[in-house]
């Protein structure tokens, strides 16, 4: 698909959720963003969440902007705070390495 015009992030697994759990799993397969982004994926690593990958271009991409895959730990709602670990490649969490992402 393609994704145009200004946005947050695609995709975020829920951090701070009533009844949060997972595992909750995002595929990403030739996909654009001609457009502008804060991030791609967010994943819970403590509740197992997956974000797989594979060719994807991004409008004016360099390496950390934006973020492809981001790490958190998620949490119950009002059970504290959704902690960001940061950007992660070829993790059993962020199943993406940087040789599929490309500047559109």
């Amino acid at each position: 698909f393609t994704l145009t015009g200004q946005h947050g992030k695609l995709w975020r697994s829920c951090g701070d959720c009533t009844g949060n759990g997972g595992p909750r799993n995002l595929t990403i397969i030739s996909a654009t963003v001609n457009g502008t982004i804060d991030s791609i994926a967010g994943v819970n690593r403590n509740f197992g969440d997956v974000a797989e990958i594979r060719d994807l271009r991004i409008k004016g991409y360099k390496e950390g902007k934006p973020p492809v895959c981001e790490e958190f730990n998620g949490v119950e709602k009002g059970k504290g705070k959704s902690d960001k670990y940061g950007e992660f490649w070829d993790t059993k969490n962020c199943k993406v390495s940087r040789s599929n992402v490309k500047p559109l």
